[in-house]
């Protein structure tokens, strides 16, 4: 499913729809850093209140705008796959 997000958004910025959200966040730095903390803090904000629904939506707006700086700085979704990997401890 990450994959397809990742697909979707890259498609989006390659054609240049002006009006998409991920071009539009692509295109500015600032924008993307004030939205993975704003998302952050909701997240958070969800946690504590425990309500699990909210917490699942949070957590899918947070994932979305995290992806975003990953393709902007070209990092392929198999280089988290292999940095998570070598996180892994063998037990």
């Amino acid at each position: 499913m990450i994959k397809k997000i990742f697909k979707i958004i890259i498609n989006n910025i390659k054609k240049k729809k002006k009006k998409s959200y991920s071009y539009m966040l692509f295109k500015n730095k600032k924008i993307i850093k004030r939205k993975i903390l704003e998302e952050s803090l909701e997240y958070v904000i969800e946690i504590k209140k425990k309500n699990k629904k909210n917490i699942i939506l949070e957590f899918c707006d947070l994932l979305y705008h995290i992806i975003l700086p990953l393709i902007k700085y070209k990092i392929k979704i198999k280089d988290v796959k292999n940095e998570l990997k070598n996180r892994i401890k063998p037990n």
